[in-house]
């Protein structure tokens, strides 16, 4: 994977879960399994 298309794809994964993030209405609970998203701090 070419620098180009791996930054394109960081930026819509980014996207993504900011919609997701935003859509929730009273309450929002992240949780994961194996490694962390780099886009949320722990």
């Amino acid at each position: 994977m070419d620098t180009v298309q791996h930054e394109s794809e960081l930026l819509r994964e980014r996207c993504l879960l900011f919609v997701a993030c935003t859509r929730s209405r009273e309450a929002l609970a992240v949780s994961w399994s194996g490694a962390g998203s780099p886009f949320l701090p722990r």
